[in-house]
């Protein structure tokens, strides 16, 4: 919420986090920000049940790919993300 109140969260990211915790899952922002613009850095979410994703992501134009941390690190299993990863 701090990066929000420093304005380097776009309003659409904002709004995205926004309904990520409303299906009672936890978001964060990470990377550069942006004080421009709909896209900025990347966004971790943490769901036990992170079905809804696919289509929240389509819905505001976002790639998104589903990773698992295991022994060995994060491994991204699934996605469907623009070159470079962004959101």
């Amino acid at each position: 919420q701090l990066l929000t109140q420093l304005g380097v969260v776009p309003k659409r990211v904002a709004q995205l986090i926004a309904e990520v915790e409303q299906q009672g899952a936890a978001a964060k922002v990470c990377g550069a920000g942006a004080i421009q613009g709909h896209n900025g850095g990347m966004v971790w979410v943490l769901a036990s049940n992170p079905s809804f994703l696919p289509h929240l992501c389509k819905q505001y134009g976002y790639s998104h790919a589903t990773a698992s941390v295991c022994m060995q690190g994060v491994q991204v299993l699934s996605g469907h993300f623009k070159s470079p990863l962004q959101i």
